[in-house]
């Protein structure tokens, strides 16, 4: 495998050239801008944090998870379109969990106030979009069902835990 090295700069073509994965191609911490088209990546495994990316397009990818989706802080618009992820019903709401609120474009379309709710159903954002990047794909949003507590509050490693939970009841239900 030859990884292909690219020369800094802030616009980043590499469409239709047959690459099976992030893992294959080394991108400069100041890219602005991925497009990956037509190529062969699944999931987003060996693709590293870029600070500064904020377009990033892969369409026409057989894009299966958000595995491997890293920290992209800056990332404003989102393109995944004709993937298998983007076919599911929840692709809007998992694409705001693991891309982050700052999100504004996804696959060509303003990220909504539904999308944004629907993102929060699924729990809080950092536990969720630990899980996401790890391959998980819910089905239905995680609901957690009320608990009483001495003082009304519920520490993050129980809230964790309590989702965690619900994934692998989740898992087992038809």
């Amino acid at each position: 495998m030859i990884k292909k090295e690219l020369q800094n700069k802030p616009q980043i073509v590499l469409s239709h050239m047959a690459i099976n994965g992030f893992i294959e191609v080394t991108i400069p911490q100041t890219t602005k801008s991925i497009t990956i088209n037509e190529n062969y990546i699944t999931d987003f495994v060996g693709l590293n944090s870029l600070p500064k990316l904020e377009y990033f397009c892969a369409d026409k990818n057989p894009i299966i998870s958000f595995r491997g989706f890293p920290s992209l802080p800056n990332l404003t618009n989102l393109s995944l379109i004709d993937t298998p992820i983007s076919k599911l019903p929840n692709f809007r709401a998992l694409a705001v969990v693991v891309a982050g609120q700052q999100l504004k474009t996804l696959n060509g379309i303003e990220v909504s106030t539904n999308d944004r709710t629907a993102a929060l159903a699924y729990g809080p954002p950092e536990t969720t979009c630990q899980l996401i990047i790890r391959g998980w794909l819910p089905k239905k949003p995680v609901s957690l069902p009320a608990r009483k507590s001495r003082n009304n509050t519920d520490n993050t490693t129980t809230i964790r835990n309590r989702i965690l939970q619900i994934v692998d009841d989740q898992e087992k239900d038809p």
